[in-house]
């Protein structure tokens, strides 16, 4: 969907898509009509997109898509946790602490605040 079809609310004049095994549906009063499609790719940004949600709906349902899977989107989801696996992986990263509430950080001026998932 393009950004012009999304910020005009256009997008709920479309027609309503379920999913099903295989892919997705058209469903009106009497029948459905199967979508056709190679492959669905998932650019969701935010939590149903970078959690696994959308990914394991497509798993479920046997979709086809190109995207993160389930495993890397949970890691990569928590910070923590995805600083944790680079350093054991031995990839230089950027100084980190994991705050959990208020206290000096030992990190010096300039740092960069990301919340913790």
């Amino acid at each position: 969907m393009d950004a012009k079809t999304f910020s005009s609310a256009g997008y709920k004049k479309m027609p309503v898509l379920t999913l099903q095994k295989g892919g997705f549906a058209q469903k009106n009063f009497i029948s459905s009509k199967q979508i056709q499609f190679q492959k669905v790719l998932n650019l969701i940004h935010g939590a149903d997109g970078e959690d696994a949600t959308i990914a394991a709906l497509f798993d479920f349902y046997n979709i086809n898509y190109i995207g993160p899977r389930k495993d890397t989107s949970v890691m990569s989801f928590d910070k923590f946790l995805t600083k944790a696996y680079a350093q054991a992986c031995h990839v230089d990263t950027v100084s980190y602490e994991l705050r959990t509430g208020e206290r000096k950080t030992k990190i010096p001026v300039p740092f960069i605040i990301k919340p913790h998932v």
